[in-house]
């Protein structure tokens, strides 16, 4: 029947206690481990409003937690759980930056499943909370080396070559070599976060429209446009981004378009498109691969070295809205000098003509 309440009653000292046992249903609450918590009172119940990417990096916490926590049920967990948790999980080879990682999806789930209160409003009601508080791990991982840019204009044209390997995704509607270098022609011109990228699809994000996609704009870009709302940053910025395509661009687009509503079909794991990030530029001859972070670096620097200011209207940093002016004017620069942006040689030797020559061109 499970351990009995205490009853608080204000009856003389020597009345009897009255004992009340818990409910099947409280019992049951207490046993809960965190993954039949998590997929009862968030994934199953409530909506996330999280990208898929971003729930991908949940259920990768719960992963770590039930190998390295013990798993034990909810209600008992404590800080000194997390610091077990912690030192089981460094043990096994992970760097502090992996485990701060992890400690910030966990404390989300915690949040969710301690009590509804203020600075806490996405909480359990009061009574059927699994956690009075959330439990606390103080992590000092340690800082990431900053983006490295690509100085080398010819590295793009090395990469770019070297996608002749891809094998992902299997199915695409296009081969994998020619679904990657249209990828990697994005990357350089645009910048694009990984999830952003892995995301995009026909007529909602690529419009080859030459009409400016904003009816209040009255702008033009004959190549066309992307136009998508980065999840990192829809909260805060729910305004859609829009970038004036180029030719070089746009030729690759059209080149990997199919009927299919994904625009690159390529997994959105990022282990694995890590993976085939490492493997391609291992091909290159790159000893020290680039990053999806270092891709918009060199992506940025690229734009700003045409006009100051441009990088960051691009990779979405600059304020967007219909009170921002300045960024209607800057839209009207990146139409200008989108042009302009220089190109690595290999991007230029892309003809949709003859894909199957273009994809011995490398071999």
């Amino acid at each position: 029947m499970g351990t009995p309440h205490l009853t608080p009653d204000e009856r003389p000292a020597n009345a009897p206690l009255i004992l009340r046992f818990p409910t099947a249903a409280e019992t049951a609450r207490d046993a809960l481990r965190l993954r039949g918590a998590y997929e009862k009172f968030i994934s199953r119940n409530q909506k996330l409003n999280r990208s898929p990417a971003t729930v991908v990096t949940y259920e990768t916490a719960l992963r770590h937690w039930e190998r390295y926590s013990g798993d034990p049920p909810v209600v008992e967990i404590t800080d000194a759980t997390l610091d077990e948790f912690a030192s089981r999980f460094l043990a096994d080879g992970a760097t502090t930056g992996n485990l701060k990682k992890v400690w910030t999806n966990l404390r989300h789930i915690f949040r969710r499943l301690s009590r509804r209160e203020i600075g806490n409003p996405r909480g359990l009601p009061h009574g059927t909370q699994l956690l009075e508080w959330v439990p606390y791990l103080e992590v000092v991982a340690d800082e990431p080396p900053p983006p490295r840019v690509m100085t080398d204009p010819e590295t793009w044209s090395r990469i770019y070559r070297a996608a002749r390997i891809a094998a992902h995704p299997q199915r695409a509607q296009q081969p994998a070599p020619l679904v990657w270098r249209a990828a990697f022609v994005v990357w350089a011109n645009y910048g694009l976060r990984r999830s952003d990228l892995v995301a995009l699809e026909w007529d909602e994000h690529v419009k080859f429209d030459a009409r400016c996609p904003d009816p209040r704009i009255d702008l033009d870009n004959p190549h066309g446009w992307l136009v998508f709302i980065p999840w990192k940053t829809r909260r805060k910025k729910p305004q859609p981004l829009m970038l004036p395509l180029n030719e070089i661009t746009r030729r690759h687009l059209e080149a990997i378009r199919g009927p299919r509503s994904k625009v690159f079909q390529l997994s959105a794991r990022p282990a694995t498109l890590h993976n085939w990030r490492r493997k391609i530029q291992a091909v290159a001859g790159i000893e020290d691969p680039y990053t999806f972070k270092d891709f918009r670096a060199t992506c940025n620097v690229a734009w700003n070295r045409l006009s100051r200011g441009l990088g960051e209207h691009v990779l979405g940093h600059a304020p967007r809205g219909v009170n921002q002016t300045h960024y209607f004017r800057a839209l009207a620069d990146l139409v200008e000098f989108a042009p302009l942006l220089p190109q690595p040689e290999a991007f230029l030797e892309f003809s949709p003509a003859d894909l199957d020559q273009q994809l011995r061109l490398f071999e």
